[in-house]
């Protein structure tokens, strides 16, 4: 087999509902809710969902939020900087190892990684002011709109804070990341080669295991490129600790560190 991906099956899509009529017009109110226009518009979110699509790698999603997309507002072909870009084929990250576009996809995955332009390096590799926490700090106080932290708990009653206990042991792995996001508030891209040691994680283990502390919070960059990624879950999972992997969801189609594999939608444990 080639492919599942059949765009007539969508037109199949309210047939589902036959099954459990019920169920099914909760889930159509819940599903339109999700939906509305609120915070963010129609169109904003219509790509979100079509973004979510391609990591996740299903064709039938891409489809519909391409759709939906369009509907609302984004024009085919250009990006929101005015760049030109060509529609995908919805069937390629699925087509696998038998499928024709399998080795072409690779090729072009090479091309692109050669290819790296200024704007997928970080801040730090532009020489970018915003690297700086004083210049942070002085654009924030710049924004009237945007008020102190300390200002909004005293609006809220919350001022002073108190800590009352920790429940969740955060480790970040480093500043490795195969994307650059411009919101990205570490500057984790594929340029950075910060990453947690060996030494370092047993040290963070150790002060673990001297706790009750129930989660363990692994994040990065992409945590999963570090090369003791697997080591830091097996142990934490062996203290009996939950462990959340703060994944871009882009990172499962890689080979990763150790050939490890992430599952998309569980958290170890």
């Amino acid at each position: 087999m080639e492919t599942y991906y059949h765009p007539g099956d969508l037109g199949k899509f309210a047939e589902m509902g036959k099954g459990n009529k019920e169920l099914w017009q909760k889930f159509l109110g819940w599903y339109s809710a999700v939906f509305a226009e609120g915070a963010l518009s129609q169109r904003e979110k219509a790509l979100i969902a079509l973004a979510v699509a391609h990591a996740v790698q299903c064709p039938y999603c891409i489809d519909a939020y391409t759709t939906a997309s369009l509907e609302h507002g984004s024009k085919r072909g250009t990006d929101d900087r005015g760049g030109t870009r060509g529609r995908r084929d919805p069937r390629r990250r699925l087509a696998g190892p038998w499928g024709p576009d399998a080795e072409r996809g690779s090729q072009a995955l090479d091309v692109a990684g050669e290819r790296m332009s200024e704007t997928r390096l970080s801040l730090k590799a532009r020489g970018s002011l915003l690297t700086s926490e004083t210049e942070q700090l002085r654009i924030l106080s710049e924004i009237k709109r945007c008020p102190p932290f300390d200002e909004r708990m005293r609006r809220a009653g919350l001022d002073p804070l108190y800590a009352i206990g920790i429940s969740i042991f955060q480790m970040n792995l480093g500043k490795l990341c195969n994307q650059t996001c411009r919101h990205c508030h570490v500057d984790a891209a594929p340029d950075r080669r910060e990453m947690m040691t060996r030494e370092t994680a047993e040290a963070c283990l150790d002060a673990l295991a001297g706790t009750d502390i129930p989660t363990v919070d692994i994040t990065g960059g992409a945590p999963e490129l570090n090369p003791n990624f697997r080591w830091i879950v097996t142990r934490a999972r062996e203290l009996g600790r939950h462990v959340i992997d703060r994944c871009n969801l882009s990172i499962p189609a890689r080979p990763l560190s150790g050939r490890s594999r992430v599952v998309l939608g569980r958290s170890a444990g």
